[in-house]
């Protein structure tokens, strides 16, 4: 039986997000909860036979409830040219310097024919005190494309 290309992303993303360590410490003392705003930029497909928009700019907001959790919400024009908005979490347990990995989950629209579409990636943050960058690996649900998507931020 051959598993689809999209649920063996799908099967990954949430092998890392369960296998993540949940005892590391929730407070840091160069990280406090706050505000950043978030400008989604760029992403680069695997499969460049087809034709995407690779420019993907968007704003959004990311509220950091702990060192390990971030609640999100945004817009971005997506590889389809199309406007989509989401709403989620991202979980980063895992904190070497300022590099932090983890999964990021939520809801996304502007995807296939229903409303809204749940996502769930890996993600590497690279967080200063006042700047930082998302960088995700995010598995398509819709097609056979991976993608690695950029956002850059600024806390308030």
């Amino acid at each position: 039986m051959k598993i689809p290309f999209n649920t063996v992303n799908a099967v990954i993303a949430a092998a890392v997000l369960v296998s993540l360590p949940v005892s590391c410490k929730e407070a840091r003392s160069e990280e406090t909860p706050g505000w950043w705003g978030v400008a989604t930029v760029r992403s680069y497909h695997y499969d460049r036979s087809d034709k995407h928009n690779e420019d993907n700019y968007g704003l959004g907001l990311e509220k950091h409830l702990s060192a390990n959790w971030t609640a999100t919400v945004g817009w971005y024009d997506n590889s389809y040219d199309t406007r989509s908005v989401y709403a989620g979490v991202t979980y980063t347990p895992i904190h070497m310097g300022y590099f932090h990995f983890g999964a990021s989950g939520g809801l996304v629209d502007g995807y296939g024919k229903h409303p809204f579409s749940v996502y769930l990636f890996p993600i590497m943050v690279i967080q200063g005190k006042d700047y930082g960058v998302n960088i995700a690996l995010v598995p398509s649900f819709h097609d056979p494309y991976t993608v690695i998507g950029l956002q850059i931020k600024r806390k308030f």
